[in-house]
């Protein structure tokens, strides 16, 4: 089974690779695009047919349903898959992380991150919802001191590991960031980066929150030595905004920032605060990023 899988996440980043550069032709012509996610589609069967794996559908389910039954952080078992994404290493256990860590996955949203780290030189980097820690190796590789907040069991194993085989020093913490200190639902997808504390599903473990605020508080971080955020949390972004209200008032970091198309009230957050906001645009992106600064 292990080995089958293997070979499915290596047909699929070629797949991967090519509708990406097909996108990048087809720009935003819906038309050229449709042609492409149809094709994508009838790419994942055929690719289905030759590894001898049936997936049930286009996003590949007996991945996720294998990746299912190792979500019990007691259990030990994980199938890592390697990918290589310039001279950075990862390990992750679904399709959709394999997708995230692609060098060609958020393109444009990287770009900020090269160019905040040529902005301030060095600094603080808080990843909060840090997944298996793309963006937090990413600025830890920079020089940047980086602290990692993934709630997740599976996806924090994989984030520690992860900054292991890259040697990257990053302070990694099992927690969700939210207003206040407690302990939530954390409600399980099907996918290892859309874990979420109000998007709810069948699925749930207990996790604990924190403030950022009060996280900071207890490191003995100064919030002036803070100068990049980047917010992931699906859904629960204003919950999280509140509870970093000092250190925005009075550091003003700059945020990349996932925003769900109910979540504008978090943007007005910011606005308030007198951030500018700059929307980041990516070709079939279901969410939207922004770049906040002052």
């Amino acid at each position: 089974m292990k080995e089958q899988i293997n070979k499915w996440f290596k047909w699929r980043e070629k797949k991967l690779r090519i509708l990406i550069e097909t996108l990048k032709y087809t720009k935003s012509n819906r038309i050229f695009y449709s042609i492409a996610a149809i094709s994508d589609f009838f790419i994942d069967i055929f690719l289905s047919s030759i590894t001898s794996i049936h997936v049930k559908s286009a996003l590949g389910t007996i991945v996720d349903s294998y990746y299912r039954r190792l979500q019990n952080s007691s259990r030990k078992a994980v199938v890592r898959i390697p990918v290589f994404n310039y001279d950075m290493t990862f390990f992750v256990t679904d399709y959709e992380a394999l997708e995230i860590v692609l060098p060609e996955f958020e393109r444009p949203i990287a770009k900020y991150f090269d160019y905040i780290s040529k902005k301030y030189g060095k600094g603080v980097f808080i990843d909060i919802g840090a997944h298996v820690g793309k963006y937090a190796i990413r600025m830890s590789r920079y020089g940047w001191d980086v602290v990692a907040l993934e709630p997740h069991p599976v996806n924090y194993k994989l984030l520690c590991f992860n900054a292991k085989v890259n040697k990257c020093n990053i302070k990694a913490l099992q927690l969700a960031a939210y207003s206040s200190r407690n302990v939530l639902r954390l409600y399980i997808s099907n996918f290892s980066g859309r874990h979420s504390l109000v998007l709810r599903s069948n699925d749930y473990i207990s996790v604990s929150t924190e403030s950022i605020d009060g996280l900071l508080n207890s490191l003995g971080i100064q919030p002036y030595s803070i100068k990049f955020v980047k917010i992931d949390v699906e859904g629960a972004t204003e919950e999280v905004l509140k509870g970093m209200l000092n250190l925005l008032r009075h550091a003003k970091p700059d945020i990349i920032i996932e925003i769900h198309p109910n979540e504008k009230k978090a943007l007005e957050i910011l606005k308030e605060l007198g951030y500018k906001i700059l929307p980041i645009y990516e070709l079939g992106t279901l969410t939207n990023y922004y770049y906040c600064f002052q």
